[in-house]
């Protein structure tokens, strides 16, 4: 279910990204920009959410809980 609510509220914001940019601006038509938005939404969220994102959050977490610096008065 938090994979459907990610998709749906990535797709919300890149629809209305590229409808102003698209849309509104270069006078592409609704049709257009919801087949663009459906396309980068799907491949922003396997390539970002699922395929890049979670190796690399496990990896900079471990290294950030071993560094130690957060805890380190400046």
């Amino acid at each position: 279910m938090d994979h459907v609510k990610a998709l749906i509220l990535k797709f919300v914001m890149v629809e209305v990204m590229v409808y102003i940019v698209l849309g509104a601006a270069m006078k592409v038509s609704i049709g257009d920009t919801f087949l663009i938005s459906l396309i980068l939404t799907i491949v922003a969220y396997i390539l970002g959410d699922l395929e890049i994102q979670w190796p690399l959050s496990v990896t900079l977490c471990s290294r950030f809980l071993r560094s130690g610096w957060w805890c380190r008065d400046h």
